[in-house]
């Protein structure tokens, strides 16, 4: 693997050193006539003989504590097979290479947070029964204006460190041409056309999981870390996923409880969420509030450039949005500023959705950079003051 600096010119392009030696080949699809055609097999397709279907229950609120589970009702319910919660290895969120969730725990990170999953024998079953689980939870604190939480200016999170050279204060205030604005972007979802699906079953003490997931490889040993068990017991199959967009990179919560289900009543099982869970289970991508500061002298050349954003995460997550990644290759300026604040909110957890950081970073970026260019020779305008410039910056 090539190593590159992101925060330095380079020439020639990135690309031009690759070496897998596919750039520019006609490559066969081998599995697109499977997918036009229809016989593709995804997660959920296919049946295991004695297969049983599985729903989640959530928390029906967004903080707090849980103080007990009423599954009665439920198991009452004809064609249910078991009601399972309080196992240990039950996880509260999705997982990953680089980070567990917490597992046997009370306290509630999100509205939704999976708690206990029926088993049935048909999915309307497994979904009836879900909804007749109640589960009694002491009040929390809310906090879900992101606006409203105090901003930490040094989150311990996070793989991109933060960028400060020279005095882009100094520079911004002596400078012939200047412009500061701040931009927002919306949460993200990745709800891709296939929904988050698993069917799993044991055989021989060994693990099957059939799962949507885009990282096969670290699936396994994350499923294996998650389960206690050995990695060589766990085999995950993606023949096919019906998109991804970053959201099925980690194990989500529903892979790790089928596969627990799957061991209690002694049968596969396979579980799909639903799209209102998806939008509780999965990671997003997190709003981003962006102020982006350009500094150039009278000839519009930059002298200085600053992108500082502010991201949300819940308590438990261990990702922050690297905003600025895609800004730190792109334009000149000796003064640089380029950094990521974190809020903590009881909101589902953020994530990596497809080009994190890039996504809505460079978003920001090109707009700072598009006004002032449609400004031509006129006045810039900002929140924080205005100047005038006589051609674009570059």
């Amino acid at each position: 693997m090539n190593e590159h600096v992101m925060d330095a010119a380079f020439r020639p392009a990135g690309l031009g050193r690759a070496k897998q030696g596919v750039l520019g080949l006609g490559l066969d699809r081998i599995e697109g006539p499977a997918k036009v055609t229809g016989v593709a097999d995804y997660a959920y397709e296919g049946t295991p003989e004695r297969i049983a279907y599985a729903a989640i229950v959530g928390t029906p609120v967004g903080s707090g504590r849980i103080l007990g589970i009423d599954v009665s009702a439920a198991e009452a319910l004809p064609g249910v097979i078991a009601v399972l919660h309080g196992d240990a290895r039950m996880p509260a969120g999705e997982s990953n290479s680089r980070a567990m969730p917490l597992f046997d725990t009370d306290v509630i990170l999100h509205l939704g947070q999976p708690v206990a999953i029926v088993v049935a024998e048909d999915q309307a079953i497994a979904r009836d029964a879900a909804a007749l689980v109640v589960v009694r939870t002491e009040e929390g604190k809310d906090r879900f204006d992101v606006a409203a939480q105090p901003v930490d200016t040094k989150p311990e999170i996070g793989f991109l460190a933060p960028v400060d050279n020279g005095d882009l204060d100094a520079v911004m205030a002596d400078a012939a041409v200047t412009f500061d604005r701040t931009y927002t972007t919306p949460v993200h979802f990745p709800a891709a056309l296939e929904p988050h699906a698993t069917t799993a079953w044991w055989e021989d003490g060994k693990l099957t999981v059939r799962t949507s997931n885009q990282v096969i490889g670290g699936a396994r040993k994350t499923i294996a870390k998650a389960l206690k068990i050995d990695a060589d017991s766990v085999r995950v199959l993606a023949p096919y996923v019906g998109g991804g967009f970053g959201g099925k990179t980690g194990v989500g919560a529903e892979a790790i409880l089928a596969a627990i289900a799957a061991e209690v009543v002694g049968r596969p099982v396979k579980i799909a969420l639903p799209r209102r869970q998806t939008a509780y289970m999965v990671h997003h991508r997190s709003h981003t509030t962006q102020r982006i500061r350009i500094a150039a002298d009278k000839d519009g050349v930059i002298l200085a450039m600053g992108h500082e954003s502010v991201v949300a995460q819940n308590d438990d997550g261990e990702f922050l949005e690297p905003v600025p990644f895609g800004t730190l290759p792109l334009y000149r300026g000796e003064a640089r500023r380029f950094k990521t604040d974190l809020v903590r909110v009881d909101l589902p957890a953020s994530g990596a959705v497809r080009a994190p950081g890039e996504a809505v970073g460079t978003f920001g970026v090109e707009c700072a950079m598009d006004e002032p260019g449609r400004a031509g020779s006129g006045s810039i305008r900002s929140s924080c003051g205005g100047a005038t410039s006589p051609r674009p910056i570059r």
